[in-house]
C-alpha cells in the first residue's frame, strides 16, 4: 500500500488528519499480510501500528420461499476449537472479482443452493482495531437446489440447519449463536424483511420442525421421571388435571370432619388434667422439709440465692398452704 491519507481520516474533529508515511511487511500469510505501518498524527507526532491486510469477505442470508426461514451451517472452526452456528460466508480471495459472484459461489459450496437474486443489506469492518477486513452482507432469494461443491475438511463435514428468523434472539441468549458476522447479517435481514418475521408464532399455529440448532438453544434440563416411568402425554395430563379438579371440592369437607373429631376428643381429657396436677403438687410438698422459725432463719448467715425450678401454676379454687406462702 502506498503512503498517503488513511481512509476516513478527514472525518476527525476540527479537520485533523492522520497520514500513513510507510509500512514494512512482517509476515506473508497467503491471503493476508501482517505489516508495521508508520503514521503521522495531527500534531506531527510519528508512531507505528501493527496492521493485518485482508482481502475482505462476503456473508449471505439464504432465505427460503416461505420468507421466514433461513439456511445456516454448523462448521468446525480451528481458531476456537469447536463447531459454531453461522451463515454461509467466504473470503474475497479472487482479485477484482464481483462480490455477488463470490457470494453465489459460497452458497453452492456450503449449502448446495443457487440464488436467483442477491441484495446487499449491510457492510461492516470485522475488527478495525488491527485489521482492514470488510464484509459485505447479501440477502439471497429464489434459491434453487444444486450439487454441493465442498472444499476443505471443514466444508466436507459441516451440517446444514434450518432456522426461523423469529428465533434469532433466543439463539443468541442461549449462547448457540455467537458468530458476529451472522448476528449482523441476520439482524439486517430482519430489518429489511420487516415485522412479518419478527412477530412470535401464534399459540394456535403449530411450530415448524425444529432443527438441532433450535433444540440446543433452550438448554433446559429434561424433566425428571421415576425409573421406568414414561413422561405423561398431553391427553393424559389433561385427564389427570380433570380428576384433581373434581377431587378439590371434597377436600374442605374432609378437613372439617377431621377437626370436629379432634374437638370431640379434647373435652374428655380436660377433667383429668387438674387432678393430675394436684397429685403432683401434693407429692412435692410431702418431700419438702418443715419450715424453720423466723428467728432461726434470721440467725443464719446469708446464702447465695438458689435457682429454683418454676412450679406449675396452681388452680385458683385451691388455697395455698402456710408453708407454700412462707416460701413465696
Amino acid at each position: 500500500m502506498q503512503s498517503g491519507d488513511l481512509p476516513g481520516a478527514s472525518g476527525a474533529p476540527g479537520g485533523a488528519r492522520f497520514r500513513k508515511i510507510g509500512e514494512r511487511e512482517r509476515l506473508d500469510g497467503g491471503f493476508f499480510k501482517v505489516v508495521t505501518a508508520r503514521l503521522v498524527g495531527p500534531d506531527g507526532f510519528i508512531f507505528e501500528r501493527e496492521i493485518i491486510h485482508h482481502p475482505g469477505a462476503v456473508c449471505i442470508v439464504p432465505l427460503e420461499a416461505d420468507g421466514r426461514h433461513v439456511l445456516m451451517i454448523r462448521q468446525y472452526r480451528a481458531a476456537v476449537g469447536h463447531a459454531i452456528l453461522e451463515l454461509p460466508a467466504g473470503k474475497r480471495d479472487v482479485p477484482d472479482e464481483d462480490p455477488t459472484l463470490c457470494a453465489s459461489r459460497e452458497l453452492v459450496e456450503e449449502i448446495g443452493r443457487e440464488p436467483s437474486l442477491l441484495t446487499e443489506i449491510a457492510q461492516f469492518y470485522n475488527s478495525p482495531g488491527f485489521c482492514d477486513e470488510k464484509t459485505i452482507c447479501f440477502l439471497a432469494t429464489g434459491l434453487r437446489e444444486c450439487p454441493r461443491e465442498a472444499h476443505g475438511a471443514e466444508e466436507e463435514n459441516l451440517t446444514i440447519e434450518r432456522i426461523d428468523l423469529a428465533d434469532v434472539e433466543e439463539l443468541m441468549a442461549a449462547g448457540d449463536l455467537i458468530d458476529a458476522k451472522s448476528i449482523i447479517a441476520l439482524t439486517a435481514a430482519r430489518t429489511v424483511l420487516g415485522s412479518a418475521v419478527q412477530a412470535p408464532r401464534a399459540a394456535s399455529q403449530p411450530p415448524a420442525q425444529e432443527s438441532p440448532a433450535t433444540q440446543v438453544r433452550a438448554r433446559q434440563p429434561p424433566a425428571q421421571h421415576a425409573a421406568g416411568e414414561q413422561p405423561a402425554r398431553p391427553a393424559e395430563q389433561q385427564a389427570r388435571r380433570a380428576q384433581e379438579q373434581a377431587a378439590e371440592p371434597a377436600q374442605p369437607a374432609r378437613r372439617a370432619q377431621k377437626r370436629a373429631a379432634q374437638r370431640a376428643q379434647e373435652p374428655a381429657a380436660e377433667p383429668a388434667q387438674p387432678a393430675r396436677r394436684a397429685q403432683k403438687r401434693g407429692a412435692q410438698r410431702a418431700q419438702e422439709p418443715p419450715a424453720e422459725p423466723a428467728q432461726a432463719r434470721a440467725a443464719q448467715p446469708a446464702q447465695e440465692p438458689e435457682v429454683q425450678r418454676a412450679q406449675p401454676p396452681q388452680p385458683a379454687d385451691q388455697p395455698q398452704s402456710e408453708s407454700s406462702r412462707s416460701q413465696q
